[in-house]
């Protein structure tokens, strides 16, 4: 079935914008994700790269992409000198586990100039919404949680190995591209 439905206009792309650790963090975030995805059959976290969400998810016409990424580019400080400490293993109810990013005005920041980016350009951020308080972390297991294994997938994860901080950051604008969270390339 098509995403077009007679008399309703396509489904405009999926895009984010996120803080990405690199290296040595990504690879053992990434192997939490797969350790958890192996022992429970948690997949949905796999779709997207280790990640905090700087920009939540919104929908944008394709011919207004080159603009918005430029605006991203322009309007945020490279975080050549931002460094990002983890915390513990937490959750959001019983619907998404994560990985703790523990309070810091440098990353603050970040959450700041993305609200005022979004403001300043409400035509390339349509159907951005900010929760309310920013509470930045990085996900390993969301959407696909078994009540059940909820409280044993808590424990699992609490035992793994986590990096304690990086400054090894890319910041990126993602799409979703056929089920997966890619890159924006251009």
């Amino acid at each position: 079935m098509s995403e077009q439905t007679e008399g309703f206009p396509p489904r405009l792309p999926l895009f984010f914008v996120a803080l990405l650790p690199q290296g040595d963090a990504k690879f053992q975030i990434n192997n939490a994700k797969h350790q958890n995805s192996s022992r429970f059959a948690c997949r949905v976290a796999l779709k997207t790269p280790p990640h905090i969400t700087i920009v939540p998810p919104f929908r944008l016409e394709d011919e207004k992409v080159r603009t918005m990424i430029t605006a991203v580019k322009n309007h945020f400080e490279p975080p050549v000198n931002l460094t990002v400490k983890f915390g513990g293993v937490s959750a959001f109810e019983n619907r998404t586990i994560f990985l703790d990013v523990l309070p810091d005005s440098a990353i603050n920041a970040y959450d700041s100039a993305a609200k005022e980016l979004v403001a300043q350009h409400p035509d390339l951020f349509p159907t951005v919404k900010f929760h309310d308080a920013f509470h930045p972390h990085v996900t390993l297991a969301n959407r696909d949680i078994l009540p059940e294994d909820f409280d044993e997938m808590m424990d699992f994860l609490n035992g793994l190995t986590y990096p304690t901080q990086t400054n090894n950051l890319r910041l990126e604008v993602l799409h979703l591209d056929r089920g997966r969270w890619e890159v924006v390339e251009l």
